[in-house]
């Protein structure tokens, strides 16, 4: 007769597992956010390219899934060169992203807008002017995180949908950088209550457009292939009447960001589904992914698995 505690034991060695990868996770990120101010921010960005560099060479489920994506943006084979190096370049760029993020906890207001050149602004200033709120979309592209920022900075009250990580105290750390510079986090399980109530007031709801975490999204075609995304930015604006006004942080050649706002998408007067809506806003987060895909951070499958076959 087998023991009860012998039942249990593979699910308590699941949770200290789970809870090992919490703490090491923690730790890399308290270590990487001090060490990014112990050095020059020269010296940081070669550490995070090569930190990228050497992880794309070494997690082989993530590199698949990068290849894969990309296959489907620039309509070539996986082992095509150009979806090859398109990849390798999008996780060296995602190490000197991540340098970024940890040094604009530290930078005060006046170094962030000499950071950034802002485009468009004009756009999200008519949206906001209509008096119906803004539904802010952007995707897993540039430097989504500071372009929050920098729309709290120019004086516009945001409200970021964002998904709480698992280690509790890595969500503390992102929750207050990003109340530190005027944001307030709405959390995914409440988000739509919260979200309607501050569209209502007139203020900007930031989220990302191009990854169904739920898998309860919209089923449409991204880049010519089918897949869902997510639904919470037609249904904001349908339901309201909100503008929808995709935005983009993206790194140039010197180093320097460019927020590029564009303009606005706004609600048909005559009735307009959802599908109708999305396929609107993913032609403009498909026209910005093209012109910059090595920024296009997306490490999840975004289609379905269809091997590692041609091109599409």
């Amino acid at each position: 007769m087998r023991c009860s505690h012998t039942k249990a034991f593979p699910r308590w060695l699941r949770l200290r597992r789970k809870q090992g990868t919490g703490e090491a996770r923690y730790f890399l990120y308290e270590m990487a956010r001090i060490l990014v101010f112990l050095v020059p921010v020269a010296s940081a960005y070669w550490v995070g390219r090569w930190a990228g560099f050497l992880f794309f060479w070494l997690a082989a489920d993530r590199r698949r899934i990068a290849l894969d994506n990309f296959s489907h943006v620039l309509g070539k084979g996986q082992n095509d060169p150009e979806v090859r190096r398109t990849a390798r370049r999008c996780f060296e760029q995602f190490g000197m992203y991540f340098v970024d993020f940890l040094r604009m906890g530290r930078l005060g207001k006046e170094e962030v807008l000499k950071f950034v050149d802002v485009h468009g602004r004009e756009n999200m200033d008519r949206a906001v002017a209509r008096g119906k709120g803004v539904v802010a979309l952007t995707a897993h592209l540039g430097n989504w995180e500071l372009g929050g920022v920098m729309l709290a900075l120019m004086g516009y009250r945001v409200h970021a949908i964002a998904l709480a990580h698992q280690d509790p105290r890595v969500d503390r750390m992102f929750v207050k950088r990003r109340a530190e510079r005027g944001i307030k986090v709405i959390p995914v399980g409440v988000a739509i209550k919260r979200s309607f109530s501050a569209i209502r007031k007139g203020d900007v709801i930031a989220l990302l457009g191009d990854r169904d975490l739920r898998a309860q999204g919209v089923h449409t075609t991204f880049f010519g292939w089918e897949t869902t995304v997510p639904r919470g930015a037609a249904v904001l604006a349908l339901r309201t009447g909100a503008a929808v006004v995709p935005g983009f942080a993206v790194r140039d050649e010197t180093g320097r960001y460019q927020l590029h706002l564009e303009e606005a998408i706004i609600p048909c007067a005559e009735e307009e589904s959802i599908e109708e809506f999305t396929d609107r806003m993913l032609r403009v987060l498909e026209s910005d992914i093209r012109r910059y895909p090595d920024q296009w951070f997306m490490f999840h499958r975004m289609w379905p698995d269809r091997g590692t076959g041609g091109a599409p």
